[in-house]
């Protein structure tokens, strides 16, 4: 995969969040990115919603509890955020392919081959209220938001099936590994 700056690799992803170049991901970067997205943190209701996002963040991804996610960290968490494949006698790669595949369908309810941001919240609350979340409206915005922003290589404001594949097969590697 070519290491490009609008590639979506795991690494070019947590390169995009990492903004000081320190090689780790802080608060600081996580809060920069949801601004960038869209997501105010003024005011109380702000305030919360981005403690919640950089919390939710580090609970995730920041495994020694040092306050900083390295790039071994974001990758190894990456992997988990897709879900487990059966033992159906379908190779792993073939199933996340499969999974990754329909799942951007179902996202994708004007055909385009592209998500936006209002594709991506849909789905995410519809999810969400299938699994009974409270506040799944709010939370579907954010993680539309926070989605657009990390897998939008080239920036278009949508998520391309090419994007979304890069970043799969990239996992796919990395499962490898």
């Amino acid at each position: 995969m070519p290491n490009e700056v609008n590639s979506n690799s795991l690494t070019n992803i947590f390169n995009r969040v990492d903004t000081n170049g320190d090689r780790a991901i802080g608060e600081n970067e996580i809060e920069d990115v949801a601004k960038k997205a869209g997501i105010s943190g003024g005011g109380f209701i702000g305030r919360a919603k981005m403690r919640a996002i950089k919390s939710s963040f580090m609970d995730n991804f920041d495994t020694n509890s040092d306050g900083r996610v390295v790039l071994s960290e974001f990758k190894q968490n990456g992997k988990n955020l897709l879900p487990p494949v059966e033992n159906s006698g379908v190779s792993l790669e073939r199933g996340i392919q499969g999974f990754a595949t329909e799942t951007f369908d179902k996202m994708d309810l004007n055909e385009n081959s592209k998500l936006d941001r209002r594709e991506i919240e849909d789905y995410v609350r519809g999810q969400l209220e299938s699994a009974d979340v409270s506040m799944a409206a709010t939370k579907a915005d954010v993680a539309a938001r926070l989605a657009v922003e990390l897998l939008d290589a080239n920036k278009d404001n949508s998520v391309s099936r090419s994007e979304m594949q890069e970043l799969v097969q990239d996992i796919i590697q990395e499962l490898r590994e």
